[in-house]
């Protein structure tokens, strides 16, 4: 009987991607008093301290993702440093979809569309990172104008508008659109504008 050969997603080739990439990582932050680790920390406590953090609309989900798993590559997937980076704070609803459908056979069982008039932009997150940035820097930080970040922001290229349909069962769905900014992305924006 033949031995199956099992081919590994985890190469030579990645682990040298990973490992540049992580060099390339500790030389920006090298560059910048505080490390990427202690910003995330300032992060995740923010994120755990339920209190305290932002509540506006109601109709909107103001969500922090301190680390990614939306990578299948194992190589990244695994990886804490990676993930961390990778992490995401947003502003996520739902807009619409199709409800109704179910298993009965008849005229009534079919799926209708639905919109739910809402809608994410850049607005929304900015006000949800404000909140943020005065919990880490405080109101009068000597180095983070904040309204002059969230100006310079609002021109970067960090900020990411998606959407997303979920099906269902019976022709059931939901869509989903929302805003966000990468916790790597946002960690080298404050440092280049000089914030700490």
């Amino acid at each position: 009987m033949a031995k199956t050969k099992k081919y590994n997603d985890f190469n030579e080739n990645h682990i040298n991607k990973l490992s540049n990439l992580k060099k390339s990582w500790q030389d920006f932050e090298d560059q910048h008093p505080w490390e990427f680790d202690y910003f995330w920390d300032k992060i995740a406590a923010y994120a755990n301290n339920w209190q305290d953090r932002y509540k506006s609309n109601d109709e909107l989900e103001y969500e922090i993702e301190l680390e990614s798993y939306g990578d299948n590559r194992e190589y990244l997937k695994n990886d804490t440093d990676w993930r961390k980076r990778n992490g995401r704070i947003l502003v996520k609803t739902e807009t619409g979809g199709h409800s109704g459908g179910s298993c009965w056979d008849d005229e009534t069982s079919y799926a209708r569309p639905y919109e739910t008039g809402l809608t994410v932009g850049y607005e929304d997150l900015e006000k949800f990172l404000e909140h943020i940035l005065v919990s880490i820097f405080g109101r009068n930080h000597a180095f983070a104008d904040i309204p002059k970040l969230l100006e310079e922001l609002r021109k970067s290229s960090i900020i990411h508008e998606d959407s997303i349909s979920t099906y269902e069962y019976y022709g059931n769905s939901r869509d989903y659109q929302w805003c966000e900014v990468k916790l790597w992305d946002l960690y080298q924006f404050l440092a280049k504008q000089g914030a700490f």
